[in-house]
């Protein structure tokens, strides 16, 4: 069965951007994965430990015949091969992958939960998202009305960064 799952993409060490791209390429080179869209990249605050620097955060739909926790394990394998330290918990990081949403369903375990519990007072996480499938329903709303719901200070704090180069065989905001 092949299903598709919404992904969180961020980090603020190093060239952030850059190892988000290349995240993306080596997600999509995965035999098991097929790119579907990417959103643009946006430049936010950090969330939860505020002393840090600005993360680069976007979100991409992927499709994969993987189910959630086998999917969760590559991810963290991607993220630990560009170099991810699990030091403290909302602290510096060069690569994050969440997984937001997967259209199977829920998962609720303790290395799991989707959707993911927090997304929805997330600027950084819903204004990409938005981009890609507004209407999806996250609870009893769509990811816009999750957007719209949050604190203006929240919405000001994440901006879209001009667009960037992406690979041929996905593109920014391809839905």
């Amino acid at each position: 069965m092949t299903a598709r799952y919404a992904i969180g993409l961020g980090g603020n060490i190093g060239n952030t951007s850059a190892l988000i791209g290349n995240a993306l390429d080596r997600l999509q080179a995965h035999r098991r994965i097929q790119m579907v869209s990417v959103a643009g990249f946006y430049r936010s605050a950090p969330w939860g430990r505020r002393n840090q620097a600005a993360f680069v955060n976007t979100c991409a739909i992927l499709q994969s015949d993987l189910s959630p926790h086998p999917f969760l394990r590559l991810l963290q394998t991607e993220e630990h091969r560009m170099g991810r330290v699990r030091r403290a918990r909302w602290g510096a990081r060069t690569l994050d992958l969440d997984v937001l949403w997967w259209s199977e369903g829920r998962v609720s375990t303790p290395q799991l939960f989707i959707p993911h519990p927090r997304m929805t007072r997330r600027a950084f996480v819903l204004k990409p998202l938005a981009e890609l499938i507004p209407n999806m329903i996250i609870g009893r709303r769509t990811v816009l009305e999750h957007l719209n719901r949050l604190p203006q200070s929240e919405l000001r704090s994440v901006l879209r960064l001009p667009p960037i180069k992406v690979p041929r065989h996905y593109s920014a905001n391809s839905a």
